[in-house]
């Protein structure tokens, strides 16, 4: 069973689910059911592991179309000219 809650309004939405569902297959669940009715959440707790919760957002972000480019520490050293640039 998903458990998904608004923390703000404690609007609760219950999915059933198998206890074997990768994470592909909870991020269609969160898509169909939480997102369409209430957009993306500002944070989300998870009682499985970090693999398995990030798993969980690259689907998410995958299905919503949202490309994730990962920073090394190279980029960020080339990026900080810039953002002081943008400051100014």
């Amino acid at each position: 069973m998903l458990v998904m809650t608004d923390r703000l309004t404690d609007y609760v939405k219950f999915e059933a689910t198998h206890s074997t569902a990768s994470a592909a297959d909870i991020a269609d669940l969160v898509y169909r059911s939480w997102y369409r009715q209430f957009g993306l959440p500002k944070a989300m707790t998870s009682d499985r592991d970090k693999l398995f919760t990030s798993g969980l957002w690259k689907e998410l972000h995958k299905r919503l179309r949202v490309h994730l480019r990962m920073s090394t520490s190279t980029t960020l050293k080339q990026t900080v000219p810039q953002n002081v640039q943008t400051r100014r």
